[in-house]
């Protein structure tokens, strides 16, 4: 496979008033709110990279009488917006500020014109509580309602209506907050009311079972649960122990619908955390209903997630042998715009234009969204913004991109090539949709021409006396290597470079650059 080349495009329509949006049939020009047209004349490529060492095409010399501005950008990580949908929270009838995360469920929008929008569970944390809520995007948005605390009543008995004594029950609450039935099988605790209210049962021996609840803000809610037997599954990673270093194994649903998984909580297994896999290659997962059928999905930073053949859990013991190998890791760190570490990015190999890679966007049910699907090699920055990552199989065919994102944030895709040690991704907080590339005058009496290039597609933008230039471009930026010259009298001047200039929202190049 080749590797796409980036191109900024600024786009003649762009800078006229127009923008240009891409669509599965080609580019469309709509009009969009702008400055009046400019009259751009397309100057033609450098022979190289503008520099001591490279002498300048006469061509491409600056005026006689006309001080022009040469940025030279070439492009090293791309940034994408966050696909996340909207989110609101709405707590005691009023709209509050909120953290929010899609713990389960796909983390991106739903397609547009989607006839049944699917479900997410949000974390969602005010000040020091934290709540689950189970939500579906009305009008492309998911609302959560967080009313008055409510009275929420239930009773947990087995199939022969024997109550289930000590179960513990999550509520929708933080993780830890869990209840405990008593000598009855009951439980009673105060919840804010509201839809969407995940509750879950787990007892020893026992299948997990889970309930979305709506409490009432009259008269709370109430809520039973029978537990069948379990059947527990086995999975046994075969291959080299390196490669199952903070590996874990958890189990899918499989791609026929089975109506024993549908009381059954997915997104627990990563509530309570996923079944670590030990030094002999081998992890227990735990609550799954006696008949259903599954797949056992093994993943870790050092190899590629992979999923197992369908297994029956019919009969003890329920195995699934899961074939991993061992591949060269490379390591990086992830920072944002100020350097400072990112902690909890998700990092993995990408193709170009391609989504996030989670099983969630597939699978049915409220699956974990960060689960990678088959053939995802997925890692993770630690405290300090480091991560290791196997490399894929197809490293040498130069069309892997790596990519970090936040679960809830943007996504940057490391352009150039991508299989050393030590590399650095840049991941802003947020990434608008648009960028604008600002650059001061370097005379502020004189008329003077702005000429840009970007990977190699170059424009030349005269500009009034006494103005700056703000160049609007058709993308949400990137990082960039810089190289900047200033053109006078038939001359160039020395270049001055920055190694990673990083371009989003509204950025100013910075004015030492641009001193003659």
């Amino acid at each position: 496979m080749r590797r796409a080349i980036p191109t900024i495009s600024l786009l003649l329509a762009a800078l006229a008033g127009y923008a240009l949006v891409r669509s599965c049939s080609g580019d469309i020009v709509v009009p969009v709110e702008g400055p009046p047209p400019i009259a751009i004349e397309p100057a033609p490529p450098p022979t190289g990279s503008p520099g001591p060492a490279t002498p300048t095409p006469a061509s491409d010399a600056p005026g006689a009488d006309v001080t022009e501005v040469w940025l030279d950008l070439r492009t090293d990580a791309r940034f994408e917006p966050s696909r996340t949908p909207a989110i609101e929270v709405w707590r005691l009838g009023k709209p509050v500020e909120a953290q929010v995360e899609i713990v389960a469920g796909d983390p991106d929008a739903d397609a547009a014109g989607a006839e049944r929008p699917r479900p997410r569970l949000l974390r969602v944390q005010i000040a020091g509580a934290v709540w689950h809520r189970q939500a579906i995007a009305q009008r492309d948005v998911l609302h959560v309602e967080l009313g008055p605390d409510r009275v929420l009543r239930g009773r947990v008995v087995d199939r022969g209506t024997t109550p289930v004594v000590g179960a513990r029950v999550f509520t929708g609450g933080a993780v830890d907050e869990e209840v405990t039935t008593d000598e009855d099988g009951r439980f009673e605790v105060r919840v804010p009311a509201g839809p969407g209210v995940p509750v879950v049962v787990r007892a020893p021996n026992k299948a997990w079972r889970h309930a979305i609840v709506d409490v009432s803000a009259d008269s709370g809610a109430e809520v039973a649960f029978v537990l069948a037997d379990e059947m527990p599954l086995e999975v046994q990673a075969l291959g080299p122990r390196a490669a199952l270093v903070e590996a874990a194994a958890a189990a899918l649903p499989s791609d026929a619908p089975d109506t024993d998984l549908q009381a059954y909580p997915l997104f627990a297994q990563d509530l309570f955390g996923p079944a670590p896999i030990d030094e002999n290659g081998r992890a227990i997962v735990r609550g799954l209903p006696r008949g259903a059928v599954v797949a056992a999905l093994v993943f870790g930073p050092r190899l590629q997630c992979t999923r197992s053949a369908d297994v029956a859990l019919r009969r003890a013991p329920a195995r699934a042998d899961v074939t991993v190998s061992e591949r060269p890791t490379i390591t990086g760190n992830i920072v944002d715009e100020s350097g400072a570490p990112v902690v909890g990015a998700d990092v993995w190999w990408c193709e170009p234009g391609e989504g996030r890679p989670w099983v969630a966007a597939r699978a049915p049910g409220l699956v974990p969204s960060w689960w990678p699907a088959a053939g995802v090699v997925l890692g993770q920055s630690d405290e300090g913004g480091a991560f290791e990552l196997a490399q894929p199989p197809d490293q040498d065919a130069g069309s892997t991109w790596l990519c970090a994102s936040l679960p809830s944030g943007p996504t940057v895709r490391l352009v150039t090539p991508a299989g050393k040690a030590g590399l650095r991704l840049v991941l802003p907080a947020k990434v608008p949709a648009r960028a604008t590339l600002v650059v001061a005058r370097p005379e502020p009496a004189a008329a003077w021409s702005l000429r840009l290039s970007v990977d190699e597609v170059v424009v030349r933008l005269p500009q009034p006396a006494g103005t700056d230039a703000e160049v609007p471009l058709d993308k949400p930026g990137g990082v960039y290597a810089l190289r900047v010259r200033i053109g006078h009298e038939d001359a160039w001047s020395a270049p001055r470079e920055l190694p990673a200039f990083v371009i989003a929202g509204r950025t100013v190049v910075p004015a030492a650059l641009l001193q003659r």
